[in-house]
């Protein structure tokens, strides 16, 4: 592609960009403070902000303000390893990227009074010495920035003497449009919009907004006139004002001495957004400045330095960047989207390609071709999990065809895997319905409630309530620990003791486990809707609590997933699909019970776990990893489900907290679903993909595990969440 090909594209972008909500980030870019807990920490705690947009900024140095040599590569400058970590950190966070590499004289001299003779002079450093070197410079950074995906690229910061250099400032435009093809801009000084010459040479215009409180006004009119001939689109690269009583009235003044006054700060922010909010042109601000290592919480009002973490303004910049974030997909749009994908691609799959017609009930496999395996066993899991798929789609849908499939999986249940003799529910069945593994695994007989449960929500009748109740009090009676609470794995078929607990070949032969208390909890939750006993209620109550105090970390925000009796864990593996599905459900849970109390210490936990996922789980796609294993490595496939319940868990995060970053996670898990996990030939979803996006077509469409739940849950969820929401939005 030429350069002029390049520029072209990249002016398309720049006039459709939406507003940016930004934040200036890490300056001044330290060796080895952008790694690490804090420097996490820090951009978490940022991007609460509804920040949108990080500006990566670095500085490096050069001697003297006459010295023709940059020395980006030495310390202090942050080395290029922690530059992408950054970048890749806040893209996981959802964040869009501007790449901003500035130069700052070592000697203390501000960078704006950089300068040389206007001719060359024999003996005397020179423009073109310097330019070289800050080419160098600039497209070293380039290069990063194209090869990690940043949107924009920032090439020069309040550069006043060398502005006037415009051949050199066109021609490095044009050697940076060689190696990177995203957003190039330049940000220059206060009171300098009108002294660049070279404005139509960048994809956007900026400056630094650091203009007195009362002047707002007169200096929007003044860049507006300064800037609108070159119809190119206007931010704010810099804008801020330090938390200090005299800080206001000159917030470009770093060091004005004055005392620390969080409310001054938060009148100066509403002034400036007041005023430029009302200018249409103006499309947004990278604000100053947000440090890689923050002070303590509770030294934020003893603080009067530009960050406003912990001050009054950043209730006022939340609000400001909420009202204004654009860019998130169209909630209608969305809808529209969820319920094709529910009606077509998923529920109309298992109608059209489920069902076994030479036994009855459902075929037990299917492989990723759509060949049916007709000698494959048919699984307690799987049909349960039909049950309540095409129950809850008839409570949406009042259709009687979903009605109809979840009748037939209700009679499958009842008649091909119930055990007449000692209760309960057989683990697996042959094709013709006779039971092949006869234990009754804890995890089953809770699918079994949660679809009983759901089917009686979606016909009003009880009928299935005493087979409920009945599975119910077997699992009080032989499942559940008395001594130290909550379920042991698996019993035998009679409900004696077994050794035989694993729940499936990858996990441990474990008493108890995660997943199992994460379904028990899940099954109890549905069953206590349609029949709110006490006894129920007391056992509701103790899962919620064993989720809290024994399952989840407290410090990592992750499930621990294996334990013996007494609750000692048995491996630190993560699994960030159980994670986020977890954060939900135990809402859902605490929501059910009405314990106004425990259900605000489930959501903090909630949005605990929703947080580590994000920052840990989630691939720069919006992908969601398998699991993380105790001895560091990255199982970096993506299966199916953890990405249908990240998209339920993160929708659930932004409706707890407000931050729109976790809607954007939601929306960026629907997408990798839309273009990486969905099916388009053969319908419903892979299994599978590889971290590139790659289907893993050796895994089946159809099986004991692969099933419509999660998926479908994941667009019943959604679709109801999203409804709320913009009824929401509508009253608002």
């Amino acid at each position: 592609m030429t350069t002029q090909a390049k520029a072209a594209g990249s002016a398309a972008a720049a006039a459709e960009l939406g507003y940016i909500a930004g934040m200036t980030w890490g300056w001044t870019g330290v060796r080895g403070t952008w790694e690490g807990p804090e420097a996490d920490f820090s951009l978490s705690e940022m991007a609460k902000l509804n920040v949108g947009w990080t500006a990566v900024t670095l500085g490096a140095l050069q001697a003297t303000a006459q010295s023709t040599e940059i020395e980006y590569w030495n310390e202090p400058t942050v080395a290029d390893d922690e530059v992408r970590s950054a970048i890749r950190r806040a893209k996981a966070l959802g964040q869009k990227v501007c790449l901003k590499p500035v130069v700052n004289v070592a000697d203390g001299t501000w960078r704006a009074h950089i300068n040389f003779f206007d001719m060359d002079i024999p003996g005397e450093p020179t423009w073109g010495q310097w330019f070289e070197s800050y080419a160098r410079f600039i497209l070293h950074y380039a290069d990063i920035a194209r090869e990690e995906g940043c949107e924009m690229l920032c090439i020069g910061c309040e550069m006043v003497q060398a502005d006037k250099r415009e051949a050199e400032w066109r021609a490095l435009i044009a050697q940076v449009r060689e190696a990177y093809s995203g957003l190039v801009t330049y940000n220059c000084d206060k009171y300098q919009e009108g002294n660049v010459k070279w404005w139509d040479a960048v994809d956007l215009i900026s400056s630094s907004g650091y203009y007195p409180i009362d002047q707002w006004e007169e200096q929007l009119d003044r860049i507006e006139a300064a800037v609108a001939p070159y119809g190119k689109p206007f931010f704010f690269m810099e804008a801020g004002c330090p938390s200090r009583d005299t800080s206001p009235a000159r917030p470009n003044d770093w060091s004005l001495a004055g005392r620390p006054d969080g409310e001054a700060q938060r009148a100066y922010y509403e002034a400036m957004f007041g005023a430029c909010g009302r200018r249409e042109w103006v499309r947004g601000f990278v604000l100053w400045d947000w440090p890689a290592r923050l002070y303590a919480a509770p030294d934020a009002a003893a603080n009067d330095d530009y960050c406003m973490y912990g001050k009054p303004a950043a209730q006022t910049v939340k609000d400001f960047y909420g009202s204004r974030r654009e860019g998130l997909m169209d909630k209608q749009a969305w809808l529209h989207e969820l319920q094709q994908e529910l009606q077509d691609n998923i529920l109309g799959f298992w109608q059209t390609h489920a069902l076994d017609e030479l036994h009855g009930g459902f075929i037990g496999e299917m492989d990723s071709s759509g060949k049916v395996n007709p000698e494959a066993d048919k699984s307690l899991v799987l049909n349960a999990r039909i049950l309540w798929t095409f129950a809850a789609a008839h409570r949406r849908t009042k259709n009687s065809q979903h009605l109809a499939l979840a009748e037939r999986a209700l009679e499958q249940l009842r008649t091909v895997f119930y055990d007449e003799l000692h209760g309960g529910f057989y683990w697996m069945a042959t094709p013709d319905g006779r039971p092949s593994e006869d234990k009754k695994q804890v995890y089953g007989q809770s699918f079994v409630l949660y679809a009983l449960a759901e089917y009686m929500l979606a016909t009003g009748s009880t009928a299935e309530l005493p087979l409920a109740e009945e599975t119910y009090r077997l699992l009080e009676r032989w499942a559940h620990d008395p001594v130290h609470r909550g379920y042991i794995e698996a019993l035998a078929r009679d409900w004696s003791e077994t050794d035989d607990l694993s729940l499936s070949g990858k996990d441990l032969n474990e008493r108890k486990s995660m997943n199992t208390h994460l379904h028990v909890l899940e099954g109890y939750t549905n069953l206590y809707r349609v029949w709110p006993s006490d006894g129920l209620r007391d056992r509701l109550r103790e899962l919620i609590e064993l989720h809290l105090e024994r399952i989840l970390d407290g410090e990592t925000g992750h499930f621990k997933l294996f334990f013996d009796d007494e609750w000692n864990s048995a491996t630190r593996d993560v699994s960030y699909g159980h994670d986020i599905e977890g954060s939900w459900l135990l809402c859902e849970a605490a929501e059910a019970l009405g314990d106004p109390e425990l259900l605000k210490q489930t959501e903090r936990a909630a949005l605990q776990m929703a947080e580590a996922t994000l920052l840990e789980g989630v691939d720069e796609d919006g992908g969601v990893f398998n699991e993380l294993h105790e001895d560091g490595r990255l199982d970096d496939s993506k299966d199916w489900w953890p990405q249908a319940e990240a998209m339920v868990g993160f929708l659930n995060a932004f409706q707890l907290s407000g931050e729109e970053r976790y809607v954007q996670a939601a929306e960026r898990s629907w997408s990798f679903i839309r273009q990486h996990v969905r099916d388009e030939d053969g319908g419903e979803w892979h299994w599978q993909v590889s971290r590139d996006g790659r289907p893993d077509r050796t895994q089946v469409k159809i099986g004991a595990w692969k099933c419509p739940y999660h998926n479908g849950r994941a667009c019943l969820e959604a679709l109801h969440r999203l409804e709320s929401l913009t009824k929401e939005d509508a009253l608002a």
